[in-house]
């Protein structure tokens, strides 16, 4: 490495947003779209083989079968209709109306046992209806799309490949029909495979993608440095978790936040322990920048 390589290096650790204000987020898994783009899908089927029946939620033109066993084998694939109810013959109907899967299945137990007494019943999901979900905010182009009631976030982010390069993946809201707002971090579960973040996605659902605004950098001996979108609350200890973690050469005592001051012109530096951060829960702040350094080795 040449001298103006080093020094270049050398400012961009002391002054990473003033050399480069427009720098964006360059961690790998902003690129999950491209890594798919020679994969030819015939349908967008989701892609979760087994669902959790805590989480999906069942809706009109889900089918269920239905076995009551006894005296008699009844056997039934039933369609739940448009306003949310399951009629069951010789039963009738059961509303299911915002039931998961694991509660519509109570519900249809109860309503059978009330005419049929020491049978055993056996329900499952056979087939998913159809939904349609939105994708608006800072996309290629907004739109409504239909999908297997099973897709999950990740299923409708790389199936419409919609994503630009200034989309804010950390902070993706799932606006509900009942105007309930929930904020994702799509990359906890590209990084870490954290379900909770990678949500079944429910008919009507607006999936609102926003412009990058605020950013963070970790740079050092972490597995992934990089330039990050900022998350409100997030920690310095979280952000080094979703960096990978230290590598083996990380210098754990004197762990560096580089923070601008109020007049958003000058900088200040705070130093941590790696047990200091564990044990202050220090959020970080837009354009915070955290430096984890290199153990020097002294030869003899």
């Amino acid at each position: 490495m040449n001298f103006k390589s080093s020094f270049f290096l050398y400012l961009l650790i002391l002054f990473p947003f003033q050399i480069l204000p427009q720098q964006l987020p360059n961690y790998p898994e902003r690129y999950f779209q491209d890594s798919l783009s020679l994969v030819k899908s015939e349908s967008l089927s989701a892609t979760d083989g087994i669902i959790n029946p805590d989480e999906y939620r069942v809706g009109p033109g889900d089918k269920l079968f239905i076995s009551i066993s006894g005296v008699k084998e009844i056997s039934n694939y039933l369609l739940i209709d448009q306003e949310g109810w399951l009629y069951i013959p010789s039963v009738g109907g059961v509303d299911l109306t915002n039931s998961t899967l694991a509660e519509a299945k109570i519900k249809i137990t109860d309503s059978i046992l009330k005419y049929y007494k020491n049978v055993d019943i056996f329900i499952s999901l056979v087939d998913f209806r159809m939904i349609k979900v939105s994708l608006i905010g800072n996309v290629l182009k907004p739109s409504v799309f239909v999908m297997p009631s099973n897709s999950r976030l990740m299923d409708l982010m790389t199936s419409m490949k919609e994503i630009t390069e200034t989309s804010d993946i950390r902070n993706i809201k799932v606006i509900s029909t009942n105007n309930e707002e929930k904020s994702y971090d799509l990359l906890k579960y590209l990084r870490f495979g954290d379900l909770s973040n990678n949500p079944f996605l429910i008919e009507g659902d607006a999936v609102l993608v926003d412009k990058i605004d605020k950013v963070v950098r970790i740079s050092g001996e972490v597995i992934f440095p990089a330039l990050y979108e900022y998350r409100s609350g997030e920690s310095i200890k979280e952000l080094i978790e979703l960096a990978g973690g230290f590598t083996y050469k990380a210098r754990q005592d004197t762990i560096e936040l580089v923070r601008f001051v109020e007049d958003g012109k000058s900088q200040i530096s705070q130093y941590y322990s790696s047990d200091q951060l564990a044990e202050m829960n220090i959020t970080l702040q837009n354009k915070d920048n955290v430096i984890v350094r290199q153990i020097i080795l002294i030869l003899s």
